[in-house]
């Protein structure tokens, strides 16, 4: 009995140190397949420096081409949209935008460049208006300069309208199949250090995953990563060594009325910069102030046909007002 009984408390005293021991490794096998599980399904990617990308969908499977020009992504959807090889009219126009103006969801001659150009050869029939819409889905508005520079002069345009949307200072990159936009990157990076993050935290995938969980949920805005002010002087620079003319059209959003919207801080620098430069702007947000914003969308961003129709509508009235576009033509810088 004394040795069954010394026996019963050796096992009882020396249990529960062996299960606490078996909790450490257990732990970390945990914490491990978590780690490889997240990495693979997880909206978003750590980078070789430690930054946060988040993945997007961004319609890849529908992309014609993918190249990089000085180290930017760029590409090409597949579309019905005609890109002839010259334009011939008295006045050429150039569409530079995103999938607003694009337009997303719809055939092109139900977008608004392809509708104004229409407006505008009924009522000038004695000039030809001919244009090309080189505006791609996603692209910011580093993109724009990239795609006006590369294809869009081309063209020797006479005025390039430039459609501005209020994510135009993000970017985006490209890995294996997958595309990803930068949000959250500087924001990650001041939190790091302000906290003293270890560079192991910095690289696991299950604490990014808690830190962006806390920075959606408190509404935590993001710096911009483009200067959308710098980027439009760069375009206005551009036009202006061709002598073409630049209009700037900034589009809201469509998930509240437009009269209880405020400008984006891109936005007022923008404004800022074109009353400086003499820069046309037609502010889409003050031209539908009195619209329902439900009956000319498709999502939160797209419009559907009609909201289309009214954006033609709105270019043709505005670009009339301020006098163009013309057949006259700034002469090129030197």
């Amino acid at each position: 009995n004394l040795r069954t009984d010394s026996l019963s408390a050796l096992t009882t005293a020396v249990s529960p140190r062996i299960g606490r021991w078996w909790l450490l490794p257990l732990g970390l096998a945990v914490i491990l397949a978590a780690e490889l599980l997240l990495r693979g399904f997880a909206d978003f990617r750590i980078d070789a420096a430690g930054g946060v990308l988040r993945r997007e969908d961004g319609g890849v499977e529908f992309m014609r081409r993918r190249y990089q020009v000085d180290g930017v992504d760029m590409w090409e959807y597949r579309t019905d949209r005609p890109r002839p090889p010259h334009l011939r009219g008295d006045v050429r126009i150039v569409g530079i935008g995103d999938s607003i103006m694009m337009p997303f969801r719809l055939h092109w001659k139900e977008g608004f460049f392809h509708l104004l150009l229409e407006e505008l050869r009924r009522a000038n029939p004695k000039l030809s208006y001919d244009g090309v819409n080189l505006a791609e889905g996603g692209h910011n508005l580093l993109q724009d300069k990239i795609m006006l520079r590369e294809q869009g002069l081309a063209y020797k345009p006479t005025l390039v309208l430039l459609q501005v949307w209020q994510d135009d200072d993000t970017p985006y990159k490209f890995i294996g199949n997958d595309l990803y936009i930068m949000p959250y990157l500087e924001v990650m990076r001041r939190r790091q250090m302000r906290r003293g993050v270890s560079r192991l935290l910095q690289r696991s995938y299950i604490y990014t995953a808690i830190e962006l969980r806390r920075l959606r949920d408190c509404g935590s805005s993001y710096p911009p990563l483009i200067s959308m002010a710098k980027q439009v002087r760069e375009i206005h620079g551009l036009c202006r060594r061709t002598g073409a003319g630049l209009v700037v059209i900034l589009f809201p959003t469509l998930d509240r009325p437009f009269a209880i919207q405020v400008d984006p801080p891109g936005y007022n620098e923008i404004k800022e910069l074109a009353a400086r430069l003499a820069i046309p702007v037609i502010d889409m947000r003050e031209q539908f102030r009195g619209v329902d914003y439900r009956k000319i969308r498709l999502d939160t961003i797209h419009y559907n046909a009609q909201g289309h129709r009214r954006i033609a509508d709105v270019l043709f009235r505005e670009l009339r007002r301020f006098g163009i576009p013309s057949t006259r033509r700034r002469p090129p810088e030197n």
